[in-house]
């Protein structure tokens, strides 16, 4: 999955672009749909600015509804997993986080998604 971005305190406009400059827009290919919820600081000019200048495509997620969030279910391994890890300093966290991450596999996501109730391209493509 690549490399995570922590911050202290409420994500805002600055600290969310800055992650999607520096951390996701190196990752993505022309071609690929980026997916996101409806939280503000991600409706901002700049961010689909800076998804479509890698070659890719914004789509927002319907109105939240817990059980139809693939995120959330991403987020249950993730603070499973940090549960888990134990972490007692803020070094081990960031740690712990990036290492999380890393074990949610495309395989999941595409799962997530499923389940959630969207129609999914098959993993192949």
């Amino acid at each position: 999955m690549g490399a995570a971005m922590t911050i202290e305190g409420a994500v805002d406009g600055a600290a969310f672009q800055a992650y999607l400059r520096d951390v996701l827009a190196p990752s993505l290919r022309p071609g690929q749909i980026v997916i996101m919820d409806n939280l503000s600081v991600h409706k901002s000019h700049r961010v689909r600015q800076l998804v479509e200048a890698q070659g890719c495509t914004l789509l927002f997620l319907p109105a939240y509804s817990p059980d139809l969030t693939p995120i959330e279910l991403a987020f249950s391994k993730l603070k499973t997993f940090l549960r888990r890890a134990g972490a007692d300093t803020i070094e081990t966290l960031q740690e712990a986080i990036s290492i999380g991450l890393d074990r949610i596999t495309a395989h999941d996501a595409h799962s997530y998604f499923r389940c959630c109730g969207f129609q999914t391209m098959d993993q192949s493509s």
